[in-house]
């Protein structure tokens, strides 16, 4: 049987994927890059804003083992991605 915390990671890892590609798509003036047409940048970006932070709530609860750690975890990547997003817009733009 599939252990629960290989079904948070994973689910996890996958909203983290599908939340960076609405935001990625929701800068397109800065990065030219397009993935659907269909949704207009204001959508894209509270989409994936809302994929981001459920990606990260799965994550942290795959690793929960107590509050803090949980916490110190959101923080550590918190402050990982926002540093990835500003270099990925800096190099796009």
């Amino acid at each position: 049987m599939i252990n629960k915390r290989v079904i948070y990671a994973s689910l996890g890892f996958i909203f983290l994927f599908v939340g960076f590609s609405y935001i990625l798509n929701s800068i397109t003036g800065i990065s030219g890059f397009i993935i659907s047409e269909d949704v207009d940048q204001k959508t894209n970006g509270v989409l994936g804003l809302a994929f981001t932070v459920l990606g990260l709530f799965f994550l942290s609860k795959a690793r929960r083992a107590k509050g803090q750690s949980a916490l110190e975890f959101l923080m550590t990547y918190g402050w990982a991605i926002l540093t990835a997003i500003i270099a990925i817009g800096t190099l796009a733009y």
